[in-house]
C-alpha cells in the first residue's frame, strides 16, 4: 500500500519531511563513500602537476595556483595529530585558489574556441565569396574538384 493512502494530510507531510531529511542524508553519505574512493585512487594514481603544461598556453591567474605539495600534505594529513578546524580552512582555501584557477581556465578555453570559430569562419566565409565570385563570373572557374 503506498504511503499517501494510508496518511492523513498532516502525517503525510510530516512523513515527506523525514522522506526528504533521509534523503538528504543518503546523499551526504554517498558523497563521503565517493570522496574516500577517490583518495584511495589517488594514492596509487596520483594527479598530475598542475600548471606544468604548456606555460605559453595557461591562463596568467597561475600565480596564485597551490603547489602539489601543499595540496598533497592537505589531502593526506592525519586527523588525529592535526588541528582539524586548521585544516578545514586550508582545504577551503586551497578549493577557492583552485575553483579560481579553473574559472580562468574555462575563460582561456572559451576564448581560444571562440578564436577558432572565428578563424573557421573566415575560411568559410572567403571560400563562399570565391565560390559566390566565381558562379557570377568575376572569377575564373576553379580547378580544384568539390
Amino acid at each position: 500500500m503506498p504511503l499517501h493512502d494510508r496518511c492523513t494530510d498532516g502525517d503525510l507531510q510530516a512523513a515527506r519531511r523525514t522522506l526528504r531529511r533521509e534523503k538528504l542524508e543518503v546523499g551526504r553519505w554517498r558523497r563521503l563513500l565517493r570522496a574516500r574512493l577517490d583518495l584511495l585512487v589517488g594514492a596509487y594514481a596520483p594527479p598530475e602537476i598542475l600548471g606544468t603544461t604548456g606555460w605559453d598556453h595557461l591562463p596568467e591567474g597561475r600565480h596564485d595556483l597551490p603547489l602539489a605539495g601543499e595540496m598533497a600534505n592537505a589531502i593526506w594529513a592525519g586527523t588525529d595529530t592535526v588541528d582539524r578546524v586548521a585544516l578545514m580552512r586550508q582545504l577551503r582555501d586551497l578549493d577557492r585558489r583552485l575553483g579560481a584557477y579553473a574559472a580562468e581556465l574555462d575563460t582561456s578555453l572559451d576564448e581560444s574556441t571562440d578564436e577558432i570559430l572565428v578563424r573557421m569562419g573566415s575560411v568559410s566565409a572567403g571560400a563562399l565569396n570565391d565560390g559566390l565570385a566565381e558562379a557570377i563570373g568575376l572569377l575564373p572557374p576553379s580547378t580544384h574538384v568539390r
